[in-house]
């Protein structure tokens, strides 16, 4: 193996030495024409060129200074939202009688509807829905004063319930009106 890179290595020498004997004739030949004068011989006057004369830039006038940045318009921080507070379901107790108390408000029978949800009330004291529905009850009677009350209890309960809260208030706005 050393024997073949031997080998391989002065292949490389004898063509490195081949191109170098083919090249330096010529660069002898130019380096000898491009710079050399004959004895004697004087080398002709080379016309000058007439001055450039020497402009300066015009100045250059100073950038307008930019407008300075609008602050960007920012909208005031909204409020918080109110924590929602759903409130809890009817009991199926409660619900059978709210139930019964809706059948006979829509025959008319409202002395036994408001009789039922008053049971219903009982059961659940703290329930909105069972107010706004003996309120409406009232309403529906003529007892406005006392729909009225009904519905101002039903949104003290429904603080926080958007929905119940908003149809507690168009309790109390009906009872006002006649």
């Amino acid at each position: 193996m050393a024997e073949g890179s031997a080998q391989l290595k002065l292949r490389g020498n004898v063509a490195r030495l081949n191109l170098a004997k083919a090249v330096a004739p010529a660069l002898l030949l130019i380096a000898a024409l491009s710079g050399c004068v004959p004895p004697g011989a004087t080398r002709a006057p080379q016309p000058k060129a007439p001055p450039v004369p020497v402009t300066r830039p015009a100045p250059v006038p100073a950038p307008a200074p930019a407008p300075a940045p609008e602050p960007p318009v920012t909208p005031p921080p909204a409020p918080p939202p109110a924590p929602v507070r759903i409130v809890p379901p009817v009991s199926p107790a409660s619900q059978t009688l709210l139930n019964e108390s809706r059948s006979h408000s829509a025959a008319g029978r409202y002395p036994q509807a408001a009789a039922s949800i008053e049971r219903a009330i009982r059961i659940e004291p703290r329930q909105p829905v069972l107010w706004l529905e003996l309120g409406n009850i009232r309403l529906k009677e003529g007892d406005y004063v006392q729909a009225e009350s009904l519905g101002r209890k039903a949104l003290s309960l429904s603080a926080g319930d958007a929905a119940l809260s908003a149809r507690a208030q168009q309790l109390i706005s009906n009872a006002r009106k006649p």
